[in-house]
C-alpha cells in the first residue's frame, strides 16, 4: 500500500508537522537553528553537535488536536532515536520512528541523515514506508547559521515529492532570530539561565513559547494560533546540549579569543578529582591547551580571568612554566590580557606579568612581592596526649620541614631562608624586567606590604582599572578593534575556551612511527604497588609497580627512540625510588635516550630517579635535592599508661614486637633503625654519583638533606639546564638523534568515572567544595600530538 501525502492525510502531520515544542513556539523556523535532538526532524546536520538529552512532548488534554499525540526522542552524541504516535479524531493510527546522526566536515560545515519509518493504520487497512531527509548546516560566522534540509530525498512506497527546507538563525546575545521557508519566522529570548520567551509567525498564524528550567531539566510549553483553533503541546526535556564545548568553525574565518580562568585549582602535572576536592587541573593540560591556541591562526589573543594562587615556595615553579608559555604564546605575535577578579600575592602577579595589559577593579590590591615558608610543629601536642614522636634521619637537614620537631636549627634555617631568598629574588627581577619598574620604586614594592590599586597603577605594575569589560577594551585596542558602542549583549569579541580545544594533535599510524618519545609522569608521593589517588581529598600517588612496567614495556618497542620522565614527586617509599631507578638504568642499556623533566619539584626520592636520567631539565624555581633518609613514627606508651591500657605480649624473639604502638623502642632498635636508614642513605647517594658523574665526597657535601632551586642546583651539577617540558623534548629529539617531527606519546591518567558522575552531581546540587574553573578532566587514554 502506498501512503498519498496530500490534504488533511494523517501522515502529513506526522512527518511534516512541528514536533519539537520549542521549534512550536518559534512558528517551526528551526532549520538554520537546528539545535539538540529536534534536529532530528528539522534538520539532521544539527546533531553534529554531540548532546546527550530525552525529551517527552504531547497535545494538551484540555484541547488537542489529535486524541493521542506523544513524541519522545534521545540523543546520544551526535545520534537521534525519536518516535512519534498520533490517533486523529477518524481512528487513523500512524507510528512514524526515526533515526538519524549528524558528521562535522570541518571548516564550519556540517551534514546528517534522517531515516523515517512510518506505520499507518486506518479502518480496513495497515500501510508502511520509509523516507529520508539530508540536512547541511553551515556556520557562517559565530553568529550566524545558515541551514538546508532536502526532504524525502530517498524513499519506498510514500506518494511524496522531494521538497528543499531553508532556514537561517542569527544569535545576538541573548536573542535568537530565525526564519525558515514557508513564511516560518521565531525569535526566542533568554531572559535569565532558567527563564526563556518565544514567539513566531507561521504562515500569518502566530505562535508562542516558554522554557522554563533548572540545570538539565527544562519544561517547554508553546502554542500556536490557526483558523480560530489553537495547538497547544507541552514538553520535558532531560540533558543538554554539549555543543557550546565544540569548537564552531566558520567558513569565513575570524579572529577568536582564548578565554582561560585560573585560580588556586591549578596544580601541578596531570589533573586530579576527587570528592571533597573537587577538579583540579594539571599545569600539563593547560600547557598543551597554550601550544595548540599558539599554532590556530584563529586564535588572535588570549584573556585571563585570575584569581589569587597559592603563595607557596613549591608553587612558584607551576607559575613559572605556565608564565614561559605564555611568553612563547606572546611570539608567536599574539596578545594577552590579564583581568584581576580582586586581589594578588606574588606568586599569581608574577604570572600576570607575561600579560601584554593588566586590569584590575578599583578597589584590588596586590601584594607583588615577597614569600614566606612557615612549618607549623605538632610535636607539643603530641606529647601532651601521651604520643612520642621518634623521627631518625640520615642528613643535617633532612627533618628540617618535619612537623614533629621542635623548630629549625641555625645551619637548617640558615639553608631554607637562601632558598626561600633565591625563589623570591628570580621571581622579583622578572617581574621588573616584565613591567619595566625603575629601581626606587621597586625598593616599595619588594617589602610585600599590601599595594592599593592606585598605587599600582602609578607603580606601573597594571595598566588600567575598571571591571572586565575595561580589560576587554585593553584587548580590543591591541587587536585594533573598535570600541565605541560597545555591550555585552553584542560583544564583537568571540570566545572559545580551552575545553574546545584539543590537547593533542592526533597521529594514527598503521605501521609504527620510529621517531616516538614517551612521556611518563613520576606524579606525587612515590609507593609500593600501583599507581592510585586519593579519592575523598584529592592528591596522587606514583607507584613503583605501575611505573617499573611502563618503562619495561618501553624498553622493549624498537620504534621508542626516547623517554622523558616528567618529575613532579617530593619522595616516598626508597624501595619504590630504587626500583624505577633501576628500571631507568635498563631502558638506557637498550640505547633509549632518557630526559628527566622537573615540573615543581624532584625532591628525595623525586630527585632519586630523576638521577637516572641522561640529562635532568627544571624549571628554574623547581625545588630539587634532599639528598638523604628520613623515617618517623608515633609511640603511645605514655597515652596508654595514663588510661590504664595494659599490653600482654608473646613473642618468639627479642625485638619482634619492636614496631607495637604501646611500648617505646630500645636503644638497641634505635640503633638498628639508624644502620639500616645509613646503607638506605649510601645507597642514595651512589646512585647520585654514578648518575650525575660526580665524586661520591662531592655528593655528600650536596646532600645531608639539603633542598635547592634548580637555579642553584644546575652550577652544583645537580641538574644539566634549566628548562620546560618542551625544552626536555627538544633535549630528548636531539640525544636520541631524531631529525624534523617526532611523534610525542603521553599515557594520561584519571579519576574513576563513577568518581567524576559524582562529584558533577554534588556541583549541580550547589554542595560542591570548590568551583569548577574552566577545564574538564581528560579522559584516561594513550595519546600523541606532534612536537
Amino acid at each position: 500500500m502506498i501512503l498519498a501525502l496530500g490534504g488533511a492525510d494523517a501522515t502529513v502531520d506526522i512527518l511534516r508537522r512541528d514536533t519539537g515544542v520549542r521549534a512550536l513556539g518559534m512558528g517551526g523556523a528551526f532549520t538554520g537553528t537546528a539545535v539538540g535532538v529536534s534536529a532530528l526532524y528539522y534538520n539532521p546536520a544539527g546533531l553534529a553537535r554531540p548532546g546527550l538529552q530525552f525529551t517527552y512532548s504531547e497535545d494538551d488534554t484540555s484541547q488537542q488536536e489529535y486524541q493521542l499525540g506523544i513524541d519522545s526522542a534521545v540523543q546520544y552524541g551526535s545520534l537521534g532515536f525519536g518516535r512519534r504516535r498520533f490517533v486523529n479524531h477518524s481512528s487513523e493510527y500512524v507510528d512514524a520512528q526515526s533515526i538519524g546522526f549528524g558528521l562535522s566536515g570541518g571548516h564550519g560545515i556540517d551534514y546528517g541523515l534522517t531515516y523515517h519509518r512510518v506505520v499507518r493504520e486506518m479502518p480496513g487497512a495497515v500501510g508502511s514506508a520509509w523516507t529520508a531527509d539530508v540536512g547541511l548546516l553551515l556556520q557562517l560566522t559565530s553568529a550566524l547559521r545558515l541551514g538546508l534540509t532536502a526532504q524525502d530525498l530517498l524513499k519506498k512506497d510514500l506518494a511524496a515529492d522531494p521538497s528543499l527546507r531553508a532556514g537561517v538563525a542569527y544569535a545576538l546575545g541573548n536573542f535568537l532570530f530565525a526564519a525558515d521557508s514557508g513564511e516560518r519566522y521565531g525569535a526566542e529570548w533568554q531572559l535569565t539561565s532558567g527563564f526563556t520567551l518565544r514567539l513566531g509567525f507561521h504562515q500569518g498564524n502566530p505562535t508562542y513559547g516558554l522554557g522554563l528550567g533548572w540545570n538539565d531539566l527544562t519544561w517547554d510549553y508553546a502554542v500556536e494560533k490557526s483558523d480560530g483553533e489553537h495547538i497547544y503541546r507541552w514538553g520535558l526535556k532531560l540533558g543538554n546540549e554539549l555543543y557550546p564545548q565544540v569548537r564552531q568553525y566558520t567558513l569565513f574565518p575570524q579572529r577568536e579569543v582564548l578565554l582561560l580562568e585560573l585560580d588556586s585549582s591549578l596544580i601541578a602535572g596531570q589533573s586530579d578529582t576527587s570528592l571533597f576536592g573537587g577538579n583540579n587541573v594539571g599545569l600539563d593540560l593547560l600547557l598543551q591547551k597554550i601550544r595548540v591556541a599558539a599554532e590556530d591562526k584563529n586564535i588572535a589573543a588570549l584573556i585571563i580571568r585570575l584569581q589569587d594562587m597559592s603563595n607557596s615556595v613549591s608553587y612558584a615553579a607551576v607559575l613559572e612554566e605556565l608564565r614561559a608559555e605564555l611568553i612563547k604564546f606572546k611570539q608567536k605575535g599574539k596578545y594577552i590580557v590579564v583581568y584581576i577578579e580582586n586581589q594578588l600575592s606574588a606568586n599569581a602577579y608574577y604570572l600576570a606579568t607575561a600579560a601584554d595589559k593588566i586590569v584590575m577593579p578599583s578597589l584590588g590590591a596586590l601584594v607583588p612581592a615577597g614569600h614566606s615558608l612557615t612549618v607549623t610543629r605538632y610535636k607539643g601536642l603530641l606529647e601532651k596526649v601521651g604520643l612520642t614522636p621518634l623521627i631518625i634521619s640520615t642528613g643535617e637537614y633532612k627533618d628540617a620541614l618535619n612537623p614533629w620537631q621542635d623548630g629549625f636549627t641555625a645551619r637548617q634555617r640558615e639553608h631554607l631562608e637562601l632558598l626561600v631568598k633565591d625563589i623570591n629574588a628570580g621571581l622579583l627581577s622578572e617581574i621588573k624586567k616584565a613591567r619595566q619598574i625603575a629601581t626606587p620604586n621597586m625598593a616599595d614594592i619588594a617589602d610585600g606590604g599590601i599595594i592599593s590599586a592606585r598605587e599600582a597603577l602609578a607603580y606601573k605594575l597594571v595598566d588600567a582599572l575598571g571591571y572586565y569589560d575595561t580589560a576587554e577594551n585593553q584587548l580590543r585596542e591591541l587587536l585594533k578593534m573598535s570600541t565605541e558602542n560597545v555591550d555585552a549583549a553584542s560583544s564583537d569579541l568571540v570566545y572559545i575556551t580551552p575545553a574546545q580545544l584539543p590537547s593533542f594533535t592526533q597521529s594514527v599510524t598503521l605501521i609504527p612511527d620510529y621517531s616516538t618519545i614517551v612521556v611518563v609522569d613520576i606524579d606525587g608521593e612515590l609507593v609500593d604497588g600501583v599507581s592510585r589517588s586519593d579519592f575523598l581529598f584529592g592528591g596522587k600517588m606514583s607507584g613503583a609497580g605501575t611505573v617499573v612496567q611502563e618503562l619495561r614495556d618501553l624498553r622493549e618497542k624498537d620504534y621508542v627512540k626516547a623517554v622523558i620522565l616528567r618529575v613532579n614527586s617530593p619522595g616516598g617509599s626508597a624501595l619504590a625510588a630504587d626500583r624505577i631507578y633501576k628500571e631507568v638504568q635498563k631502558l638506557r642499556e637498550q640505547k633509549k635516550y632518557v630526559v628527566a623533566s622537573v615540573g615543581n619539584i624532584a625532591a628525595s626520592g623525586g630527585y632519586y630517579i630523576a638521577a637516572a636520567a641522561d640529562e635532568i631539565y627544571a624549571n628554574p624555581n623547581a625545588l630539587v635535592g634532599s639528598i638523604g633518609v628520613i623515617g618517623q613514627t608515633l609511640k603511645a606508651e605514655n597515652l596508654f599508661r595514663e588510661l590504664g591500657i595494659k599490653q600482654d605480649n608473646i613473642k618468639t624473639a627479642e625485638h619482634a614486637d619492636m614496631h607495637d604502638w604501646g611500648r617505646g623502642y630500645t636503644e638497641a632498635e634505635v640503633a638498628m633503625l639508624r644502620r639500616y636508614q645509613a646503607e638506605v642513605y649510601d645507597q642514595f647517594k651512589l646512585a647520585v654519583a654514578q648518575g650525575r658523574n660526580l665524586h661520591i665526597d662531592e655528593v655528600e657535601i650536596l646532600a645531608q638533606g639539603k633542598i635547592y632551586s634548580a637555579r642553584r642546583a644546575v652550577d652544583l651539577k645537580l641538574i644539566d639546564q634549566l628548562g620546560t617540558l618542551s625544552d626536555a623534548l627538544e633535549a630528548a629529539k636531539r640525544g636520541a638523534k631524531i631529525k624534523g617531527r617526532a611523534r610525542i606519546v603521553r599515557q594520561v591518567q584519571t579519576a574513576d568515572g563513577w568518581l567524576q558522575f559524582s562529584y558533577n552531581m554534588l556541583t549541580k546540587l550547589g554542595l560542591d567544595k570548590l568551583s569548577i574553573r574552566a577545564l574538564p578532566s581528560e579522559p584516561a587514554a594513550l595519546k600523541s600530538y606532534i612536537q
